[in-house]
């Protein structure tokens, strides 16, 4: 079986940017980080102030062309409860 869950991310930008450049930041670093993560069974730490997400916020940061990045995981009640 195949299920699929879905994972949310809030993402702070410091900064001018185009949105293309913060999507292809996302598609490109942040899934595959992710991807990485689950598949290494690493202890969802999933955030830029762990050592999880420094790295990839500040890779993220520089694709989308901004001063800064910060990731942060959300659940979907949270998610629901910001919109």
């Amino acid at each position: 079986m195949i299920y699929k869950i879905p994972i949310y991310f809030e993402i702070s930008v410091e900064g001018d940017f185009l949105p293309g450049d913060l999507n292809t930041a996302v598609d490109t670093l942040l899934y595959q980080k992710v991807l990485n993560v689950i598949l290494e069974g690493d202890r969802l730490r999933l955030d830029s102030k762990s050592d999880v997400f420094d790295s990839t916020a500040s890779k993220m940061a520089s694709v989308a062309k901004v001063k800064s990045l910060k990731v942060k995981p959300l659940s979907k009640t949270q998610v629901l409860k910001k919109l």
